[in-house]
């Protein structure tokens, strides 16, 4: 089997009032990994811990209060397949192979302003996607990782507002 490329997700929201708390939950079948703003939300790797995925998924919380702004912010997922999607690739080591589909991701920001009031960011079609600089992703097989193919500042807000989309990247679908 050929690699190809793993997806990069983000999504932008403006924040106009001020907040109090933000909690995310996030999980990644296989691996993720999340940015908020340019910055890694989390010290852990290989997250989440894997699972026998047919009975449990496991999911990561992460107060990120302090990774927000006023104004325009910025998600990022970075997916991994991990063992939830264990292929074979020639030339590389393969203990295992088995797959339960490509790799998904499932978000849940709560944003609680200091009025009392909430919002929610969830992964969702708004969020846009294109092909990320991983490469080939195999939990006994290693990683390759093409920097030349991960967009400068894909990760944080310029004015997420009013910013155009950049080129090659496109809404989710489904």
């Amino acid at each position: 089997m050929d690699p190809h490329p793993l997806p990069l997700f983000r999504r932008s929201f403006h924040i106009a009032k001020p907040v109090a708390r933000a909690i995310v939950c996030v999980s990644g079948l296989g691996q993720y990994e999340l940015r908020l703003n340019g910055a890694r939300a989390g010290r852990g790797v290989l997250n989440p811990g894997w699972t026998d995925y047919r009975k449990t998924v496991l999911y990561n919380t992460f107060d990120v209060t302090q990774n927000l702004r006023p104004g325009a912010n910025m998600l990022g997922l970075m997916l991994g397949n991990g063992m939830y999607n264990v292929e074979n690739y020639a030339g590389r080591y393969s203990k295992r192979v088995g797959t339960f589909g490509q790799p998904k991701r499932v978000l849940q920001l709560r944003l609680i302003y200091s009025d009392g009031t909430q919002e929610l960011i969830v992964s969702d079609t708004s969020w846009r996607t294109r092909p990320g600089p991983i490469v080939l992703s195999h939990t006994y097989g290693g990683e390759d990782f093409d920097a030349r193919l991960e967009p400068t500042g894909w990760d944080q807000a310029q004015d997420a507002v009013s910013a155009p989309e950049e080129p090659g990247s496109v809404p989710v679908v489904g």
